[in-house]
């Protein structure tokens, strides 16, 4: 008898299929064939494809209903076991849902990461204007002691002023970096 390579190609698919389709259910290989009306040794050599020619569609057929899974998924046509369309088209809208949740994750984590490397910018701008502007006040106040007619030269009052105003507001960003935990506590002291 002359062997057809296409016929044991198709074996080999059902027995594999079956094999999933069994373990899918949970069912033990005599269970499953119990349930087939065939011995477990007929069903162990089909699911592991061991010296099988061919399945006959009888047997295709009672492993569809025993796994409650479609022929075409046996005969490999199909990759879907499910044969009930509303569950089907359940199972996709959720599959769709789920890769549409996992898309805007993507997006309002890279938002997010863009948002943070913003912080983190301002967060570090400010940090260097207030030290600059603490660092100038503290400038022009050793220069106002050694020089003390300093503020009767054209705009000195005014510089100082201004000087003061800043290190004012250098003072007020240092506290409400504090507040939202922008800046280490100590740094109120540093400023």
């Amino acid at each position: 008898m002359k062997i057809n390579k296409e016929s044991v190609a198709l074996a080999k698919v059902i027995g594999q299929r079956m094999n999933e389709a069994r373990q899918l259910c949970g069912y033990t290989l005599t269970e499953s064939a119990q349930m087939m009306g065939i011995s477990r040794e007929l069903l162990h050599k089909y699911e592991a494809n061991f010296d099988i020619a061919f399945i006959p569609a009888l047997i295709v057929a009672k492993a569809a209903k025993s796994f409650d899974v479609t022929a075409e998924y046996l005969y490999g046509f199909v990759d879907d076991w499910e044969y009930d369309p509303a569950v089907l088209q359940e199972r996709q809208m959720g599959v769709q849902s789920h890769e549409f949740y996992i898309k805007q994750l993507a997006v309002l984590a890279t938002r997010t990461a863009n948002q943070q490397k913003q912080i983190d910018t301002l967060n570090e701008s400010a940090k260097a204007l207030i030290g600059a502007i603490t660092e100038m006040d503290d400038a022009l106040s050793s220069f106002q002691q050694m020089n003390s007619s300093f503020e009767d030269l054209k705009v000195g009052s005014q510089l100082v002023y201004r000087m003061k105003t800043a290190n004012d507001t250098a003072s007020n960003a240092t506290r409400k970096m504090i507040r939202n935990q922008l800046l280490p506590k100590t740094a109120l002291s540093e400023a």
